[in-house]
């Protein structure tokens, strides 16, 4: 009988050129049953990489893909960024300017005391009242009418036109601190087409209706964002596009001043989301495109891939699953059918490699967990027990010389009790330790004899194996 080296298969996650992680399926030539170690080991690693979201200040929840990093090469460090989750909602309750300004919405009513001075129609008269609110403008049938100056006596002041006693029509409004606003009012309050200015650093121009940003306008922010969109009560409510100062760009639905309903995520040189928010995450369907070509199509829950979906490759292999998973961009990996749950494979599915491997089995956070089946280019066929990503428990290996063995496996290798049929039609069962028979076991010969004893030097080779003297 020959001795036949049978390639190891090895699956780790790598590092491209590129500095992604991959998974990598490579075959050994290094597989004999003897002094080497004879097994067959499978390492899938459960770190996923996280979508993450990462803006500077208002983050309308979009998502920066970070790959995992190799720390060494046995290792996988994943490369985490703190998560950054603000929305201009959080935003508003948060900005001391933003807030100064929104408490300035009432100032027509707080300061507006419609004060009536009869001085005949028409003429033009600086008087002060008992508060020390100053007019200088036009009067008609008593009441402030035509265009005219009003002081309030916290230092704000009026510049434009009155109608029957009520700020009315085009005009200026300056606060006591710089603030300003420009634009329309009516009864007292604005509505219209107005611009509001923030120290010359956050302005508003846009619409106002009862007071308050009602209708299209566009915000600025002073870190240099800004939000173009329909507004209602003072928050972006409706479609609109928020631009962050580092160049990513939302395009969707608002609701309360966070992405909600059907939108499109930009992020230059990273990636492109187009599908459903809610509550400022990804949550229903959508596509998420990667700079590399990489794209995923299917259910999101919470910002992850949940739900059925596709994973396609940038050289045309393809995910396949259900529930979701954060997945790698590796040359080997064709596509994976199957059940996913947070992000991560678990259930049964089966995964696909382009050089014709294949797993089909359970699967438990994100590795090989449970009864599986795993082909390598249809020659070499484990049918057994997996644990963490490699052979543990009970399990047959068939090899592609006719070789088979049906026993116990522990982290890839035959450990424990165990038979090995061997194509030249002899049986050893026995006990095995680290991929090697060990100790005491039994030899059924092609004539049918029996040989039971130790092994010499605990050392087994097949070419000698009719050779008794060998044995003790």
């Amino acid at each position: 009988m020959v001795i036949k080296k049978v390639d190891k298969l090895e699956c780790v996650f790598k590092r491209n050129s590129r500095g992604d992680t991959q998974l990598v399926a490579s075959l050994e030539d290094e597989y004999q049953f003897g002094e080497e170690v004879y097994g067959f080991e499978s390492v899938i690693d459960s770190r996923f990489p996280k979508l993450e979201e990462k803006n500077k200040k208002v983050e309308l929840n979009s998502l920066n893909l970070e790959y995992n990093k190799r720390k060494d090469s046995s290792n996988l460090e994943n490369d985490q960024t703190d998560e950054v989750v603000d929305t201009f909602k959080e935003n508003c309750k948060n900005d001391n300017i933003y807030q100064q300004f929104l408490r300035r919405e009432s100032f027509i009513n707080a300061n507006e005391e419609n004060i009536q001075i009869s001085n005949g129609d028409g003429e033009s008269n600086k008087n002060v009242n008992e508060n020390t609110t100053n007019y200088d403008g036009e009067y008609q049938n008593g009441k402030r009418h035509g265009k005219g100056i009003l002081e309030f006596s916290n230092g704000d002041k009026y510049e434009g036109e009155f109608k029957e006693g009520k700020i009315n029509g085009i005009g200026i409004y300056y606060f006591s601190n710089g603030d300003r606003y420009v634009g329309e009012f009516k009864d007292g309050k604005r509505s219209g087409k107005g611009t509001y200015y923030k120290q010359n650093v956050i302005k508003y121009d846009g619409e106002y209706k009862n007071g308050k940003q009602n209708g299209k306008g566009i915000f600025y922010f002073s870190n240099g964002e800004k939000y173009k969109g329909e507004f209602k009560d003072d928050r972006f409510n409706g479609r609109g596009v928020f631009r962050y100062a580092n160049g990513d760009e939302y395009h969707g639905e608002f609701k309360d001043c966070i992405n909600n309903g059907k939108g499109t995520f930009y992020s230059p040189n990273r990636y492109r989301y187009h599908g459903d928010y809610k509550n400022g995450k990804r949550n229903g369907k959508g596509i998420l495109t990667l700079a590399n070509g990489d794209k995923y199509e299917g259910d999101f829950k919470n910002d992850q891939f949940h739900g059925k979906g596709i994973f396609i490759f940038n050289n045309s292999k393809k995910y396949d699953g259900q529930n979701g998973i954060e997945i790698y961009n590796n040359e080997n990996a064709n596509r994976l059918d199957g059940e996913f749950q947070d992000g991560k494979p678990n259930g049964k599915g089966i995964l696909y490699f382009s050089n014709g491997n294949k797993y089909d089995g359970e699967f438990k956070d994100g590795q090989f967990n449970g009864k599986g089946t795993f082909y390598i280019l249809d020659c070499l066929k484990y049918d057994g027990l997996f644990k963490d990503g490699r052979f543990n428990g009970k399990g047959i290996m068939y090899l592609d010389n006719g070789d088979k063995y049906d026993g116990e496996f522990k982290d890839g290798l035959f450990n424990g009790n165990g038979v090995f049929f061997s194509a030249d039609s002899v049986i050893y069962t026995g006990n095995f330790n680290d991929g090697k028979p060990n100790d005491k076991g039994t030899f059924i010969f092609p004539d049918r004899n029996n040989y039971e004893g130790l092994l010499k030097d605990d050392h087994f080779d097949w070419i000698n194996v009719f050779r008794k003297e060998n044995y003790e």
